[in-house]
């Protein structure tokens, strides 16, 4: 399982020292998966991010630099490259996302997904 958290820098959440904010789900994650003590995004918007997660591929060679809302842009996904969700179902995996989502065409690779319309 892969659990990407939009908006939570480190300082946000328990397992990274942060006592105030209760965070006990994530902290379990944390505890029992791997947990990243050094990561860095070469494009820090949502959706170029999380394109570049799905395809391991720099955003502007997927074709999305910007979240589909800001200025009306109209993503041009490159739909000739594979996502890691499409892989995991070619090897008989099933492939969710709920959550955030960025972009105006629905998502691809996925067998079951809610995504918020709009959100922003």
């Amino acid at each position: 399982m892969f659990v990407k958290t939009d908006d939570h820098a480190a300082g946000h959440v328990g397992c990274y020292g942060n006592e105030l904010l209760k965070t006990p789900n994530i902290d379990r994650l944390a505890r029992e998966g791997t947990r990243f003590e050094n990561a860095f995004v070469t494009n820090s918007l949502c959706a170029p991010s999380r394109a570049t997660v799905l395809t391991g591929r720099y955003s502007h060679l997927y074709g999305i630099r910007e979240n589909a809302e800001m200025k009306g842009q109209v993503e041009n996904r490159n739909p000739s490259l594979v996502t890691y969700p499409q892989a995991l179902q070619a090897a008989g995996y099933r492939a969710g996302i709920v959550g955030k989502w960025h972009l105006s065409r629905d998502p691809v690779g996925f067998d079951t997904w809610r995504v918020r319309p709009g959100q922003g």
